[in-house]
């Protein structure tokens, strides 16, 4: 059996990586709570953001987009399903995020609940 592989990133070291859902060999998928989904850092050691299998990661130094992804994921938004929505795209500056979150809280992405980064990792 392959492995189905998601993305999972660190706001602090600005870097992402893909891996398994979970290292639990009972699990094999994402279905799961996100208390459930949990990979480290290897640069810092911290509990990675789930973002789901969609995520394009910014460059390091694209402060705005990592900035905009992370606010993004903090209000429960995640780079997730098959993109046969009608929902507008996920904003990838940070300039455009507040904007759309308020006007986007049916968004179908929207699929997990709000939380802080820092309580988080």
């Amino acid at each position: 059996m392959s492995d189905f592989l998601f993305k999972f990133s660190c706001f602090d070291c600005r870097v992402s990586f893909k891996r398994k859902a979970t290292n639990k060999v009972e699990y094999f998928n994402a279905h799961l709570p996100e208390t459930e989904i949990e990979q480290r850092c290897p640069n810092c050691g911290n509990r990675m953001a789930f973002m789901g299998r969609n995520f394009q990661s910014p460059t390091k130094n694209d402060t705005s987009s990592w900035k905009a992804a992370q606010l993004l994921w903090e209000s429960g938004y995640r780079f997730v399903g098959s993109g046969f929505h009608n929902s507008p795209s996920l904003p990838r500056k940070k300039v455009e995020v507040e904007n759309f979150i308020a006007n986007n809280q049916e968004h179908h992405q929207k699929v997990a609940f709000a939380s802080k980064w820092e309580q988080y990792k």
